[in-house]
């Protein structure tokens, strides 16, 4: 049977193929004729005969691809990723297309054209590194791609990137994931491969959203595949609502208190009113549910108090937060009765938080804590490092070790830990390094430079085990995103750092400030200060709360010492009289 036979019958699913052999272009029917005769082109034999059938069928497909995504009808990257895309889509199996790609490459080389792709396509890509930095679409990470593989990357990476680079630069537009697919196939290692090796080369390509994107669906599929995800408990049960929900007058009030206006108070701060509006969005969702009014009133807030009773909320949060919504109701002008009733119900919630240690306080007096051992945690966690036998491991215990560093010098949130921008919020110069980060919870700008000891490990999250001479090199490629980040530049977390300082302390980073108090009290009033300043606190009131339970557990430990001084001299005391007194025994 010959080609031009086998031309007209459809094989495998889906619609019968628009393009006859007469429509392909003119080359294309040269190059199969001479093909069917055997003749060899440019020292390349033939194609054998049991593959011409396959070839015809395949360039078929081809054509009419191209056509009808209005792409060149060549042998190239686009042309070939909108076939695949449509062959998937007509439930063409994995395996059916692997051999139309091999008869494509086939064909490829016997005819002079599509050599390239055929080349970079191949399993086994047979180029050298200098045929690879020498591809035009290389040509503008040329250097970039040589230092990579200086530093001990693998060819085959920077040959992926180039693939990935070729295609996007002749595809017309934006591409897409169809695009990633033909590339990387179903391989979520691949995928994360090229979106690492390529934010390397270019943190700020435009195509990296598309690659990380592409990589972290094939990572869930892959969860869900083997079975790692843990399966979706109920969801848990909603007890706020959003700021934007809020009743329009209660939005009015708000946005009243923080504008500048003749009044005898203060404009908030926008944090204040941040942190005013949390306990009003729970107030108004609780209202809703049971169907009372929304605003400041005794059924909306029974409703609310009822529902922190059931999520088990501790007194002192109850107070704390009943202290702003009394602020709030005073400022606002609400009813004086209303003030009353929530000043009463804060002050019975006091009474019941006297004497209740804190959760942090209760882990500080069975685990003793300092800063010395948050400062050997650091040093531990980046030793440790270099032996770790995954990358991202590896990066993970740098960040980790940074992190526990960072918060010695600086009061921060685990908010605040994602919000450090290499070059914006966190930039190092000759000297060292520098931040200027506002504190997400008091709006208290810190800024200035960062202590040398702990400059040294921000080095190592930004070096991540490379040679200290490709720091500068590193820190560029790395300005502009986040320096708390993924292998694939997407910012951590809150939880992530949370989940760092659970896993080297056992406590969360807000006990940072405890220990700098408990640090400063053997210094004195300067000592306070500066715990004061190191602990970002504005409000003098609640820098005082701190310094009164640092003197209580200053009391506590001398009248422990005391007592234990007190035990061991009535216990030998009473020892020396026992060996003193005679024998009693049986005569």
């Amino acid at each position: 049977m010959s080609a031009a036979d086998g031309a007209g019958r459809q094989r495998g699913p889906g619609p019968r193929c628009p393009v006859s052999r007469a429509d392909l272009p003119g080359w294309m029917r040269d190059v199969l004729d001479a093909m069917e005769k055997g003749r060899p082109r440019r020292g390349v034999a033939a194609p054998p005969e049991s593959r011409w059938r396959a070839v015809t069928g395949v360039l078929r497909d081809l054509v009419a691809a191209a056509r009808r995504h209005g792409l060149a009808e060549e042998i190239a990257e686009p042309t070939v990723a909108a076939m695949l895309a449509d062959a998937r889509a007509r439930g063409v199996g994995e395996a059916s297309l692997g051999t139309h790609m091999s008869v494509l490459r086939l064909f490829a080389r016997y005819a002079g054209r599509g050599v390239a792709w055929a080349d970079a396509s191949s399993g086994i890509d047979m180029r050298t590194a200098r045929s690879v930095l020498a591809a035009p679409a290389m040509r503008p990470y040329r250097d970039a791609a040589a230092g990579l593989l200086a530093e001990g990357v693998r060819l085959s990476d920077v040959k992926l990137v180039g693939r990935w680079l070729a295609l996007s630069a002749e595809r017309e537009g934006a591409p897409r994931e169809r695009d990633v697919e033909a590339i990387t196939g179903q391989s979520e290692k691949k995928a994360r491969t090229l979106a690492f090796t390529l934010h390397r080369l270019d943190p700020t390509h435009a195509d990296l959203p598309l690659l990380q994107g592409w990589q972290r669906t094939l990572a869930s599929e892959t969860r869900t595949r083997k079975g790692l995800r843990r399966p979706r408990g109920p969801r848990p049960r909603e007890h706020s609502v959003p700021v934007d929900a809020l009743p329009a007058p209660m939005q009015a009030q708000l946005a009243e208190l923080a504008a500048p206006g003749d009044r005898r108070h203060k404009p908030w701060k926008p944090v204040s009113v941040r942190n005013a509006a949390l306990p009003l969005c729970q107030v108004v969702h609780e209202a809703r549910a049971v169907g009372a009014p929304e605003t400041i009133c005794p059924e909306s807030m029974q409703a609310w108090l009822a529902a922190l009773k059931a999520r088990d909320v501790s007194a002192r949060s109850k107070a704390s937060m009943l202290h702003t919504i009394g602020i709030y109701a005073s400022r606002a002008g609400l009813d004086a009765e209303e003030q009353d009733r929530i000043l009463r119900e804060e002050a019975f919630w006091r009474k019941q938080a006297r004497g209740v240690p804190k959760r942090k306080e209760r882990h500080l007096a069975e685990n003793p804590l300092t800063l010395v051992d948050v400062a050997e945690a650091a040093r531990a966690r980046s030793e440790a490092a270099p032996g770790l036998p995954r990358s991202d491991h590896r990066r993970a215990a740098w960040l980790d070790a940074a992190a526990l560093a960072l918060s010695i010098a600086r009061p921060d949130r685990e908010l605040d830990f994602t919000r450090y921008v290499v070059g914006k919020t966190l930039w190092r110069t000759e000297a060292g390094w520098e931040s200027d980060l506002f504190s997400s919870k008091t709006d208290v700008e810190v800024e200035g430079a960062v202590w040398d000891a702990v400059g040294a490990y921000l080095d190592d999250g930004i070096l991540l085990g490379a040679d200290p001479s490709a720091f500068w090199r590193l820190y560029h490629e790395r300005e502009g995103a986040a320096y708390f980040c993924h292998a694939d530049g997407a910012p951590m977390a809150p939880g992530r750092v949370r989940s760092a300082f659970l896993r080297c302390l056992g406590v969360r980073s807000h006990l940072m400030r405890t220990l700098w108090f408990d640090e400063a009290a053997a210094w004195g009033e300067w000592g306070l200060m500066a715990a004061r300043t190191l602990a970002g606190h504005r409000s003098v009131l609640t820098a005082g709360h701190y310094e009164t339970d640092v003197a209580a557990r200053a009391r506590i430990s001398a009248m422990q010492e005391q007592l234990s001084v007190h035990h061991d001299s009535l216990h030998a005391a009473h020892t020396g009289a026992r060996a003193a007194a005679p024998d009693k025994g049986v005569a």
